[in-house]
C-alpha cells in the first residue's frame, strides 16, 4: 500500500523452528516451576510469597535453596510444599503451562522477550533475520566479489591461530562489502527497511527447550541451558515501511 512516506507492506509469519528471543527474566526450579508429566507449570510468585510469610517459613525457605543449589532440583518445591506449607503443588498454580522438552536436571529457563505479558518479535529481530537472508543469498549467488570476500574469511575461520574477535572483525568485513558501511557517510540501504514488531502470541505457543552450543573449532560440548521457545509452526503478523 502506497502511502505518503513510502511503501507499507504486510506479511504474515510462520514459525519453522522453535524460536527463542531473550527477554529480561529467568524462572527458577526453586521459586516460579515445577515439571509433571513433561510440562512447566508456572507457579503463583505473590500466593508463594503470601504462604511462606504467614507460616513463618522464611528462614527454612532460605536454608532449604541454599542446599539446594548445586544439587538435583525436580522435587524441591513438591518437597517443600509437602513437608513445610502443607500445600500441593496445585494449590499455588498460576494456570500457566507448556510442554517441556528438558531433559536433565531442571535450571534457570531464559524467558522469551514480551509486551504487556504477551511474548513478541521485536521489529529489530525481523529485520535482523531478513539482513541475514540477503546476506546468505548473496554468499551462495557465486558472484566473483561474494566469493572473494568469502574466501578471506574462511582463511581466517580455519586458521588455528586466529582469535574469535578477528574472526568477527573479517565477518564484519564480508557484510560491509554488501550492506556498506558507516564509514562510507552514505545512507545504508537496510535503513530504508522500518520494520514493525510482530502481533504477540499467546501461551499456548510456548515451549520450554534444552539447548547445547558446540564450537566449530574445539568440538566439545557447553553446559546446556534451557530456554522457553515459540514453537514451529506458530503464526504472526508484521509490516515493513519502505521509506
Amino acid at each position: 500500500m502506497k502511502t505518503k512516506l513510502g511503501y507499507n507492506l504486510n506479511f504474515h509469519l510462520t514459525t519453522v523452528t522453535p524460536l527463542h528471543i531473550g527477554g529480561s527474566e529467568t524462572l527458577s526450579p526453586l521459586s516460579d516451576y515445577y515439571i509433571e508429566n513433561n510440562r512447566v507449570h508456572l507457579i503463583d510468585g505473590d500466593l508463594l510469597s503470601k504462604e511462606i510469610f504467614e507460616k513463618n517459613k522464611i528462614d527454612e525457605y532460605i536454608l532449604l535453596t541454599g542446599k539446594e543449589a548445586n544439587e538435583n532440583k525436580s522435587n524441591f518445591l513438591r518437597n517443600f510444599f509437602t513437608t513445610e506449607l502443607q500445600l500441593s503443588l496445585s494449590d499455588l498454580n498460576s494456570k500457566i503451562s507448556y510442554p517441556s522438552f528438558i531433559k536433565g536436571n531442571p535450571v534457570e529457563i531464559d524467558t522469551f522477550i514480551r509486551t504487556n505479558q504477551s511474548p513478541f518479535i521485536p521489529g529489530s529481530s525481523i529485520k535482523g533475520a531478513l539482513r541475514s537472508s540477503i546476506l546468505f543469498d548473496w554468499l551462495n549467488s557465486n558472484d566473483p566479489a561474494s566469493n572473494l570476500a568469502l574466501d578471506e574469511w574462511f582463511k581466517t575461520l580455519f586458521n588455528k591461530n586466529s582469535k574469535a574477535d578477528q574472526v568477527e572483525r573479517e565477518f564484519q568485513k564480508v557484510e560491509e562489502k554488501l550492506f556498506g558501511s558507516l564509514r562510507d557517510k552514505n545512507r545504508l540501504p537496510m535503513s530504508c527497511f522500518k520494520v514493525s514488531d510482530s502481533s504477540v502470541f499467546d501461551e499456548n505457543s510456548l515451549s520450554a527447550y534444552e539447548l547445547n552450543r558446540y564450537n566449530l573449532k574445539e568440538p566439545k560440548e557447553s553446559i546446556p541451558t534451557i530456554k522457553e521457545c515459540i514453537d514451529k509452526e506458530k503464526f504472526c503478523q508484521f509490516n515493513i515501511k519502505l521509506d
